[in-house]
């Protein structure tokens, strides 16, 4: 009863707020109930290629869309109040002919853009009509988040992945064609509502071509590109050159291992997003030392939780995948630890923002994209598919030093001091990358395993009411 009062007793902002999170954990928790299920009735190589053509969607949506329903929009709202609506159909009608642009150069030479893709033909104009469906949901899912109106977005979004992961497998049930039938069912299930939301968009905007619109928009999303693309390489090229210089199984296999190890990226970021606002005040009031506590704290947890993810892999990737999938067990740790490394420049960067010092993120971004594919071009021929998860750990390892480097040089201008302790982030850093480089010795070590697993759990026993308290932070 305390907790429905509680709730009642929020604004309408904090309501928005705690549903668009927990809908945000609901369909993480699909997305990672539909892996064991896929993976049991689809062979090695067709899961490769769903995952391709899913890693696809999202390095194409940035091409397509600009990702002008993002920032670009939510900015925009503000720009040209009073204007909303037919600024959002506007935007929605550049999107759509953005699409229709590219969709175009791929049908000049389609077996070209097909075999650079990995994808049938086919596949490929099933991406294009997925794409364009989608904006209209991207731009109305925006327009709810803008105006808290999280009942109708989390009801939507919710039906469509529950109708799209049961309709896709009764559909692969059913056919021989398990690739087609799932990507067919993946987008039915969102274009169905894309459509209704098209029209709905249009009708209440009345506006197609405006170019003062078209142009706050170019101008605004165009010069994030880099941005955007060096956060989809980090996330997604991996798959991608896995498929083409290997073949798609390796690629099944690298993506159920690397759908593991990143559940935990949900887990770090809601930490994350209740530190940062906590992070903000107490700097803003001058108690650093408050900052410093907390952050080594969190810290040493999502430590803790990377490595049980580590030690724990072996059952996980049974449950998830099958004894098919087993020879992708040793290549969790890596990117177990990528995710210690995502949650560790995520707190430089909020150091960053604070201080609104973030002209070098987008570099910081582009520089580890970058040094990614390099690797992988060199490494993955070498060594095969596995490489490919030490070079996504070295990638993130980079991104977060050159955080660390960028927010360090901040905090001596800013501050005459550094927020955390250097000694103890090298020795955090020191000890995970040596349970990462060990923790494939002792897979074979059942008891060793859960002896850590037990370790783990008795002091973060021990420590849960610092934890409790520092995680609940809201400012």
């Amino acid at each position: 009863m305390k907790f429905l009062e509680k709730y009642k007793a929020l604004s309408a902002p904090a309501k928005a707020a705690v549903w668009f999170v927990v809908c945000n954990v609901i369909n993480k928790g699909i997305s990672l109930l539909a892996t064991p299920i896929l993976t049991r009735i689809m062979t090695t190589d067709q899961y490769g290629t769903f995952s391709v053509f899913q890693s696809w969607v999202s390095i194409m949506t940035i091409f397509c869309t600009l990702n002008l329903f993002g920032n670009a929009y939510s900015r925009g709202r503000l720009d040209f109040k009073g204007n909303e609506r037919q600024f959002e159909s506007s935007l929605l009608a550049l999107s759509m002919v953005l699409t229709l642009a590219l969709f175009i150069v791929f049908c000049i030479a389609p077996v070209y853009w097909s075999g650079l893709m990995g994808l049938s033909p086919f596949l490929v104009v099933l991406l294009f009509v997925e794409i364009a469906l989608m904006s209209a949901t991207s731009f109305w899912s925006a327009c709810q988040r803008f105006e808290y109106h999280y009942k109708a977005l989390v009801l939507v979004t919710i039906a469509t992945n529950i109708f799209s992961l049961g309709a896709g497998v009764l559909a692969i049930l059913s056919t021989d064609a398990k690739v087609e039938a799932r990507v067919i069912m993946d987008v039915i299930a969102k274009g169905v509502p894309g459509v209704i939301l098209m029209f709905l968009i249009f009708a209440r905007g009345k506006c197609f071509f405006n170019k003062e619109y078209w142009k706050y928009g170019i101008a605004f999303t165009v010069p994030l590109l880099p941005h955007f693309l060096s956060h989809y390489v980090l996330n997604q090229s991996d798959r991608l050159m896995i498929s083409q210089m290997v073949d798609n199984s390796a690629a099944a296999l690298y993506s159920v291992s690397y759908s593991i190890a990143m559940a935990l990226v949900i887990v770090a970021t809601a930490i994350n997003d209740s530190y940062c606002p906590y992070t903000f005040q107490e700097l803003d009031e001058g108690r650093v030392d408050g900052v410093r506590m907390s952050g080594h704290l969190i810290l040493a947890l999502v430590g803790a939780l990377t490595v049980m993810v580590m030690a724990f892999a072996p059952e996980v990737l049974s449950v998830f995948a099958g004894p098919e999938y087993s020879d992708a067990v040793d290549i969790i740790p890596p990117l177990s630890a990528s995710v210690f490394f995502i949650f560790f420049y995520s707190m430089m960067s909020n150091l960053e923002y604070f201080y609104k010092k973030t002209s070098s993120i987008a570099m910081a971004s582009v520089v580890s994209a970058i040094l990614n594919i390099a690797l992988n071009l060199v490494l993955i021929p070498k060594f095969g598919y596995k490489a490919a998860a030490w070079t996504t750990l070295f990638s993130y390892m980079v991104l977060a030093f050159m955080h660390w480097a960028f927010s360090a040089r901040i905090c001596r201008a800013e501050l005459g001091r550094q927020v955390y302790s250097a000694r103890y982030l090298l020795l955090s850093i020191i000890v995970l990358l040596a349970v990462t480089l060990g923790m494939d010795a002792v897979y074979g070590m059942t008891v060793v395993r859960y002896a850590v697993l037990l370790a783990i759990t008795a002091c973060l026993f021990v420590k849960r009411s610092e934890i409790i308290t520092v995680v609940r932070r809201k400012g």
